[in-house]
């Protein structure tokens, strides 16, 4: 049977590797990569905004994915599209880190139900996880959090060469896998 392009639908993080995609797919993208590292990470599915105002973020549906990572035993969200690294204020709200203007992210934890599959149960205790991981923004410093982006940056231009082959043999791959 050949693989068509709308068999591959499901796999949100694909489109990375096709060139195109957006936070829903690179989130997916970093949760596929850090699954097979064996690293702790999850989807969380929010809305964001600059004023910190809640009653405005609960009238909205989820517009915007994000990924949770822990650092040293805490949950960090990691906003690979816009480059902001956040806090938990509490299981609801999230506070961007190292930044001048303050971002917000709002956890709609309905869509883990929807969108992961995971039961009421499932959902509540990812919200228990998330207000027993608040903290202050001690837990990282600004300089070992920009030596920890500049050596991934330095890792990713010493594996250029790695990355543009990954890149010419996915390209042909796929084009096998769908037009078969």
């Amino acid at each position: 049977m050949a693989l068509r392009q709308d068999n591959l639908y499901g796999c949100l993080g694909l489109q990375v590797v096709r060139g195109s995609g957006s936070c829903r797919h690179v989130a997916s993208f970093y949760k596929d990569v850090f699954d097979v590292l064996g690293l702790c990470n999850d989807k969380l599915y929010c809305n964001y905004n600059t004023d910190g105002r809640s009653d405005i973020a609960n009238k909205t549906k989820a517009r915007h994915v994000i990924n949770i990572i822990n650092y040293d035993g805490y949950y960090l969200g990691m906003d690979m599209i816009n480059d902001y690294l956040f806090r938990f204020v509490d299981e609801f709200r999230m506070e961007s880190m190292f930044k001048k203007n303050k971002i917000y992210i709002f956890n709609k934890p309905y869509m883990y139900i929807l969108a992961e599959g995971l039961s009421y149960d499932e959902m509540i205790n990812k919200l228990v996880l998330y207000r027993n991981n608040t903290y202050n923004n001690s837990l990282i410093s600004f300089n070992d959090y920009m030596e920890i982006v500049r050596d991934t940056r330095e890792n990713i231009l010493r594996n250029e060469d790695i990355l543009l082959d990954f890149n010419n043999e996915r390209k042909n791959y796929i084009k096998r896998l769908i037009y078969k």
